[in-house]
């Protein structure tokens, strides 16, 4: 993502991102306006405890897992007013 950008392809068409700020560590980046939260069921509370770095007070967590109830596992890590339900 970094060398190529992020492609997001659907019905609408194609965006492609670029630049992105792309890292395997959450605390380089600081707070952000809102995060795709996409981890399989199993790494939800780890992965969100990794993340708590770049929730700020108006950031966005929208979990994006088949119908899961990752939102109420995030809820208690990240804080129910940042974290928002999703289906995919």
């Amino acid at each position: 993502m970094r060398a190529n950008g992020l492609r997001i392809e659907g019905d609408r068409g194609e965006t492609l991102v670029r630049p992105v700020q792309a890292t395997d560590d959450p605390t380089t980046i600081g707070p952000v306006d809102a995060v795709l939260f996409c981890v399989k069921l199993w790494d939800v509370e780890t992965a969100g405890a990794a993340i708590r770095p770049l929730v700020g007070g108006d950031t966005a967590i929208i979990p994006l897992q088949n119908g899961i109830d990752a939102s109420e596992r995030l809820a208690p890590i990240l804080g129910a007013s940042h974290v928002l339900a999703a289906l995919r």
